[in-house]
């Protein structure tokens, strides 16, 4: 094999290697900033965003009561492969926490959080 043949081999290894590893920080990093975003009264919210690759979660956790928990549980899906990341909660009123009601104002920590990355991603 050509010199050339095996820089180019190792170049395309590397470079995948490399998108594998910044596609997991960006999921974990979408983790982080939706969980932090997340108002704590309970923490069980907080605690209850969770990522799965390939399918939604479809369960919730129990009670966690610190943030960097919180974080662990929401960045613990994260992978780098071919796929498609889900960040859920799915504890029963995250919806209203996220969108609002006519008795609590919306958050928008998800919304927020995935827009942040997005923006430093862009940068």
């Amino acid at each position: 094999m050509s010199d050339f043949v095996m820089s180019v081999n190792n170049f395309t290894k590397k470079a995948v290697e490399n998108i594998i590893e910044a596609r997991k920080q960006a999921q974990m990093d979408v983790g982080e900033a939706v969980a932090t975003r997340n108002p704590v009264d309970t923490g069980l919210s907080s605690g209850n965003w969770i990522g799965n690759k390939d399918a939604p979660a479809t369960y919730s956790k129990p009670l966690y009561s610190t943030q960097a928990q919180n974080v662990a549980l929401a960045q613990q899906g994260a992978f780098g492969e071919d796929g498609t990341w889900y960040l859920v909660n799915n504890v029963d009123y995250a919806y209203y926490v996220e969108f609002g009601s006519s008795t609590i104002r919306p958050h928008a920590m998800a919304r927020k959080g995935v827009q942040e990355v997005a923006d430093k991603l862009g940068k």
